[in-house]
């Protein structure tokens, strides 16, 4: 007798009733969750209305970023010449492993992104977004998603900058 073999599938994605989540004001959407990819990576959308800003950060996944819709600007910290990048549709950018970064939309006009990285920054991302209906804006931050980041950080051993670092940068928080 001949075992079943079981082959792998392909399926369409998102699948039905995938959910936006607020980063406090990005947006992010799943298109491809960790667990779909096998843990390999993940996919979402990203959103930023107009004066949104992630402030200055590192992290050692990789994460390649794809502007959809308006021009995004990204802090490249290069120690020759660390300066903001305009990145517009149609570019992107690559943020390489443990590189300090910030993102910002300063273009008066909403931006779209697709970022693509590593499922273990999927995970981190799931665990302190907040769900948001249908059409429903993000928040500002309660201090009790505040101390929920912040252990979210440390435990995955991420890295933010101060208020003065990210100030020195043209970032208010």
């Amino acid at each position: 007798m001949i075992d079943s073999i079981t082959y792998p599938v392909a399926f369409k994605t998102p699948t039905a009733g995938h959910a936006a989540f607020s980063m406090n004001r990005p947006i992010i959407e799943f298109l491809v969750t960790p667990q779909q990819a096998a843990e390999q990576f993940t996919v979402m959308k990203g959103t930023m209305e107009h004066g949104t800003t992630v402030p200055l950060h590192l992290h050692p996944e990789v994460e390649w970023i794809f502007v959809l819709e308006g021009t995004l600007q990204v802090w490249a910290d290069s120690p020759e010449q660390p300066q903001w990048l305009d990145v517009a549709v149609g570019e992107s950018i690559l943020v390489p492993s443990n590189a300090r970064h910030a993102v910002r939309n300063i273009s008066g006009n909403r931006v779209s992104i697709l970022l693509v990285t590593a499922a273990r920054l999927g995970h981190f991302f799931a665990q302190i977004a907040v769900p948001l209906a249908p059409g429903e804006p993000p928040t500002p931050p309660t201090p009790e998603r505040i101390r929920k980041f912040l252990a979210a950080q440390q435990q995955y051993g991420y890295w933010s900058a101060s208020p003065e670092e990210n100030e020195a940068l043209g970032i208010q928080l």
